[in-house]
């Protein structure tokens, strides 16, 4: 076995389930290893849980120093400060490549703050949505100078599967273990998103009124109601709270927000009898967890991945919400995927990365 290897881990820190449940399953998954990540603030400090994560802090000196550096030389000094120190570099994501207004602004810093003396790995992503061959292209370059790459579905990799380095494994959360739990309440789960920045005025109220209308039929049935919030920071728990603010009063709907506790949104799903999944990984943990998935797709991420684990059942499209109606949950009742050959084929997201450190044994 080599010795321990010091990893510097690149990451989508906005307090989002999804990638926070990226940090943990990578970094549990090589316990003899240690990880140094760069954190923006004191809501990241539940990492410090893991023992062999080491945080770095900036203060609002070193904040400024960055601030002024990006301005005037393109470069996170601190980031490439502590990078330098390490053995290799992990970026680990999901929709790190869309391409938006100022995508060339952004390639260029990432291009400039690429360290290229050691090993980088790059895990879990999918490409896109992009508009111009241009955005695709010069991200191509960046990528020629990764030594591995893992796409987490076919139109990613299809892609870029011309170059050496590029693989595709299923998404990085499947390889999440949990112990299923065998006995459910009667109880069902609405991960839920704010669709500003998604949908057209009309559409957005046609989401509300959907939402509002699975919470009625529920309701009725007796079913107890946990509205979840996978990103605060991305408005959800707004929205929840927008939507249960014109409901009339109910006794069995609670709302759950994402703070860094793991545990507790898992303990949702786990106990969930149908899942109503508008969250991408809120449909990936509920199938790893074996519930009734009935997916609102929001990006072409989703129905990527429905189609690629050859999902069987019926979802709907979130610019299409109004041809939904709330019994389409239950025909989604015992409709499962393969979840062993799921999580034995998402394992292969790090089998590079187990080969660099020769470590990981199951």
């Amino acid at each position: 076995m080599k010795s321990s290897k010091v990893i510097f881990v690149k990451a989508y820190l906005n307090q989002n389930l999804g990638d926070d449940l990226f940090v943990d399953i990578l970094v549990k998954r090589y316990p003899q290893h240690n990880f140094m990540i760069i954190v923006p603030n004191k809501n990241y400090y539940h990492f410090s849980k893991y023992k062999n994560v080491k945080l770095i802090k900036l203060n609002k000196v070193k904040k400024l120093i960055n601030f002024l550096s990006f301005k005037l030389i393109d470069k996170n000094i601190f980031e490439s400060y502590y990078e330098k120190k390490c053995d290799l570099t992990v970026t680990i994501g999901g929709s790190l490549f869309i391409q938006k207004e100022n995508w060339y602004k952004n390639f260029l810093r990432e291009k400039n703050n690429f360290y290229t003396k050691h090993k980088n790995f790059l895990l879990g992503c999918n490409f896109g949505p992009y508009f111009d061959s241009q955005f695709k292209e010069n991200y191509e370059k960046i990528f020629r100078a990764y030594y591995d790459i893992c796409f987490r579905d076919n139109y990613s990799y299809n892609l870029f599967k011309h170059l050496d380095n590029t693989r595709i494994a299923p998404d990085v959360v499947f390889n999440y273990k949990t112990v299923i739990d065998q006995g459910t309440d009667k109880a069902v789960m609405m991960s839920i998103i704010d669709p500003e920045k998604k949908l057209s005025e009309n559409k957005i109220s046609e989401y509300k009124q959907k939402i509002k209308e699975c919470i009625n039929y529920f309701h009725k049935k007796n079913y107890q109601i946990n509205l979840v919030s996978f990103c605060n920071n991305e408005g959800d728990l707004e929205y929840i709270n927008k939507i249960v603010a014109e409901l009339d009063e109910m006794n069995n709907i609670t709302i759950y927000d994402y703070t860094n506790d793991l545990d507790k949104i898992i303990d949702v799903i786990k106990h969930s009898e149908y899942i109503i999944a508008t969250r991408f990984h809120c449909m990936i943990l509920g199938w790893i967890m074996e519930k009734n998935v009935y997916p609102i797709v929001y990006s072409n991420k989703m129905k990527n991945v429905i189609d690629d684990v050859g999902f069987t059942g019926k979802f709907t499209y979130l610019e299409n919400i109004n041809d939904f109606s709330p019994e389409d949950v239950l025909l989604n009742k015992n409709v499962k995927i393969d979840v062993a050959f799921w999580r034995d084929k998402a394992s292969e997201q790090f089998i590079k990365l187990d080969k660099f450190l020769e470590d990981h044994h199951e």
